[in-house]
């Protein structure tokens, strides 16, 4: 009798662990997720930038070669 309540309280406890477990990996993967987000985002902001500088570099470098 005693040992069936032991087995059955080890039982909850692996059961609580692993879904511990579980709730931890899925937080993780959550942040890890949202930092690709973010990551991402600041490249595409980057990319406008550049973008943006390439068309003044482009349009000082045309004003100097062709002055009015």
């Amino acid at each position: 009798m005693i040992l069936v309540a032991f087995g059955g309280i080890c039982s909850v406890g692996g059961a609580l662990y692993l879904i511990a477990q579980l709730t931890r990996q899925r937080r993780l993967a959550r942040q890890f997720r949202e930092g690709l987000r973010l990551q991402k985002e600041a490249e595409r902001i980057q990319v406008a930038k550049m973008e943006a500088l390439r068309q003044l570099v482009a349009g000082i470098a045309h004003e100097i070669n062709n002055p009015i």
